[in-house]
């Protein structure tokens, strides 16, 4: 999921979980091991929820989402907020 070394399995999971991704990676063939290309099949959403999953792993101090829910659906765009949420408790 993310190239980081030294992330703990209990870290990605909980990282997993807030971030609503869990029945993606049950279903991707790979698991947290599947590589994501520009061209692969995944939903606006997924995407940014991954770039959320990233950002809580890295402990980054900055993340910038321009309308990170414009283009997903209503349950989608809830998952987002609440991540986004508990993003925020990381950094702050």
């Amino acid at each position: 999921m993310y190239s980081k070394e030294g992330v703990t399995d209990e870290v990605l999971s909980k990282v997993i979980i807030d971030c609503g991704l869990d029945d993606f990676i049950s279903k991707s063939t790979d698991g947290v091991e599947t590589v994501l290309a520009e061209e692969a099949d995944i939903s606006a959403g997924q995407k940014q929820l991954i770039t959320i999953a990233r950002a809580m792993i890295d402990d980054a101090p900055v993340l910038i989402l321009d309308e990170a829910a414009s283009s997903v659906d209503t349950r989608t765009e809830k998952i987002i907020s609440a991540a986004i949420d508990k993003l925020k408790g990381v950094i702050l």
